[in-house]
């Protein structure tokens, strides 16, 4: 935790320089609790309601594309209202701007200052807090992506469902490989060690819509499994 809160405050990511004015300061503010100090700040929380174990915090990045139309002071004030939507929980914002694609940090402690309740945010509730996200950017002039889409995901057709119960489909074995990896990998590059382990080569670019698998014949298949999302 410490480690992920001294990276997200580094001089070089939030530092603003207003040459207009003569001046600069910082991209970093603190919800419940004050920036330089809030390692110590979490911790405090957590043992004053005997919580001091298991998961430590949660991070989230609110990114915005190249020349979005915002100043950093902008983008700042968009991650102070965003950070909002975790009432009662000391939270980090720290405004990023050493990259052309501008983002906040916030690392919000896992347990709430006021009630002593642990975070719980769902899949739901994810999608409720990019709603959030959205509302404020757009208060701010600022455009929104389209609405997320699950994936739908391709039934198993007649010849790979007769193909499968005979025992001999390529794909079912490469969907059970898959699945094994999955649950041993904390990473995408485990992930992929762990696949390589089971003789599949993977081709995994974040930038692309499928992942290309190489079955162990030298087949290639590409596939959108769901629990990626679960290593990514």
């Amino acid at each position: 935790m410490k480690r992920v809160l001294d990276y997200v405050m580094q001089d070089k990511k939030i530092m603003f320089y207003d040459n207009e004015n003569y001046c600069s300061y910082k991209l970093v503010s603190g919800q419940n609790c004050v920036p330089e100090a809030a390692f110590n700040e979490f911790l405090a929380t957590k043992h004053r309601f005997n919580k001091a174990k298991g998961m430590f915090f949660k991070q989230y990045v609110q990114s915005f594309k190249p020349d979005c139309g915002a100043t950093p002071q902008q983008i700042h004030q968009i991650g102070l209202e965003t950070a909002k939507a975790f009432e009662g929980f000391e939270v980090v914002v720290a405004t990023h701007i050493d990259r052309d694609h501008w983002h906040n940090h916030f690392d919000v402690n896992s347990v709430n200052s006021e009630t002593g309740l642990k975070i719980q945010i769902n899949e739901k509730g994810l999608e409720e807090l990019r709603n959030r996200s959205d509302e404020i950017c757009q208060q701010f002039g600022l455009e929104v992506l389209t609405p997320y889409q699950k994936p739908k995901q391709r039934s198993m057709n007649q010849r790979e469902y007769r193909t499968a119960i005979r025992g001999d489909s390529k794909k079912l074995r490469l969907m059970n490989a898959i699945d094994m990896a999955v649950v041993h990998s904390q990473s995408k590059e485990k992930f992929i060690e762990n696949m390589k382990r089971l003789g599949c080569g993977v081709k995994w670019i974040d930038r692309y819509k499928y992942i290309t698998y190489t079955t162990p014949d030298g087949q290639r298949k590409k596939e959108n499994h769901p629990n990626h999302k679960n290593i990514a």
